[in-house]
């Protein structure tokens, strides 16, 4: 297990800002978790096709006049766009405001100190939260192996802290955190998500009919999780097996103490931590942890 200590500097996050009155009510019609948070909460959320497949990954975050999306960064221009064609007048305006800040990613259980020193009040209690003020903004989700904080400012707060960027894979991976290089055009939100990504029972988002289906009538036949092993880094798309079956594949890979670990699509036949699996380029891999549940 990773555990360290330092910031990632322009990790590769987007910001998106709504304001307007009817954000809100907009965002809860087309998210899959519910959206009408107080100031101060956040959640995790997709936006989904109809057929249930993700187009897009947020992190959402309430204040009293705007409602603040995280996303991957490449994702930001076609969020926006998907977003946009479910726009029918509704009172709200969207921004894409990642160059109005600098961004850091404090990692390790240090962040809590740093916050406190950095930002000059205690933060606000995690995992899940939000915090702002003129300067800077803090978001709160849980997303790296060792702990991780999300920090938007209008100056430099944590430039003399270590660089610790190169870890950004390992940390992700070891969270069994999917990111969109991930998953593709193909993948079913349940495949990815896990239980604090979307609320089972609400209705009337794109994609809702199908999620609930396979929730009550149906089961995931896979889902992705993390592996490792020793020997050469595999590749990403490279096949699993068990007895000369597929049964899944690599979808990212990182080096760590043990040699590597990797988040892999594997059949829920193959879930149990302990299970050992053949590479198709003849090396093994062993189940590290089958889903990740919040």
């Amino acid at each position: 297990m990773v555990n360290i200590q330092g910031v990632i500097p322009a990790p590769p996050f987007a910001l998106i800002e709504f304001s307007g009155v009817e954000r809100n009510d907009f965002l809860q019609r087309l998210l899959s978790n519910e959206m009408l948070l107080k100031p101060g909460q956040a959640t995790a959320a997709y936006y989904l096709n109809v057929q249930g497949r993700p187009l897009a990954q947020f992190w959402v975050f309430q204040w009293y006049e705007s409602t603040w999306l995280v996303c991957p960064k490449h994702q930001v221009e076609t969020a926006l766009q998907e977003l946009d064609k479910m726009h029918f007048g509704e009172k709200l305006r969207m921004h894409d405001r990642t160059r109005d800040w600098q961004s850091t990613l404090l990692v390790g259980p240090e962040r809590e100190a740093w916050l406190e020193q950095r930002l000059g009040q205690a933060p606000v209690a995690g995992p899940w939260g939000f915090q702002a003020e003129a300067d800077w903004m803090l978001c709160r989700f849980p997303f790296l192996a060792s702990g991780s904080d999300l920090v938007w400012s209008k100056r430099p707060l944590f430039d003399d802290l270590r660089d610790v960027s190169s870890q950004w894979d390992a940390e992700r991976i070891q969270a069994a955190r999917a990111w969109p290089s991930d998953w593709g055009e193909k993948t079913m939100l349940l495949e990815i998500a896990d239980n604090t990504d979307y609320v089972d029972g609400k209705g009337c988002y794109p994609g809702q009919e199908v999620v609930a289906r396979t929730l009550h009538r149906g089961h995931i036949n896979r889902h992705i999780g993390v592996v490792g092993g020793s020997g050469s880094l595999p590749a990403p798309g490279l096949k699993l097996k068990s007895e000369d079956k597929d049964i899944g594949w690599i979808s990212s890979v990182a080096g760590d103490a043990e040699g590597f670990a990797a988040l892999a699509f594997l059949r829920r036949e193959f879930w149990e931590p302990g299970t050992e699996l053949v590479r198709e380029d003849g090396g093994t891999v062993t189940v590290r942890a089958a889903r990740r549940e919040g």
